[in-house]
């Protein structure tokens, strides 16, 4: 199974111009949460990549 890629997040994330401030309570998860998936601190649940993707519009399948 292919691993949740962080890099793909930030990207996302700055693409669109959100601060992880923002981001977090959209997808919704703590900021400080969000900064550990984003740095591979901690590896996101599986839901995850829906919920990213449907709050920045991307499919789920690019954060992989």
């Amino acid at each position: 199974m292919d691993r949740f890629n962080p890099h793909m997040l930030v990207l996302a994330r700055d693409a669109r111009g959100l601060t992880q401030p923002e981001l977090a309570p959209l997808i919704p998860v703590a900021q400080g949460t969000l900064s550990k998936y984003e740095t591979g601190v901690k590896e996101p649940p599986p839901d995850f990549a829906e919920a990213a993707g449907h709050a920045l519009g991307f499919p789920s399948s690019f954060f992989y």
